[in-house]
């Protein structure tokens, strides 16, 4: 699911494939989830780790308030560390192509241990 530049909001698309899983996860009665959060490449070190775990608190947030009250959920932040699209593709770019090439890295991956 993606998130605009800089922000933990989630984009409509993203509730919407949240709202997709809830139905699965209540279904098959599963009980743990984790939830990553992930950042693009532009800012600080800090500043993306910081983002990466609000992202993460975010998706546990919506998923607690829209029937998910009782599955246990552990989040992680990873910052920037785990890019989707390599930052190198991305380099030389103007900052606004820059954050359009590397849209897909700001994101959150949500895991059901088995």
């Amino acid at each position: 699911m993606l998130f605009g530049f800089g922000s933990s909001v989630m984009s409509a698309s993203g509730a919407a494939r949240l709202e997709s899983l809830i139905a699965y996860v209540q279904e098959n009665r599963l009980t743990t989830a984790k939830v990553i959060g992930d950042t693009d490449q532009i800012g600080s070190d800090a500043i993306n780790q910081t983002l990466s775990q609000a992202r993460a608190d975010a998706v546990r947030r919506y998923l607690r308030s829209h029937g998910l009250a009782n599955l246990a959920i552990t989040t992680e932040g990873r910052g920037a560390s785990h890019p989707v699209t390599d930052p190198a593709r991305c380099a030389g770019l103007a900052l606004a192509a820059q954050r359009d090439c590397l849209s897909a890295n700001r994101r959150v991956m949500i895991e059901f241990p088995a």
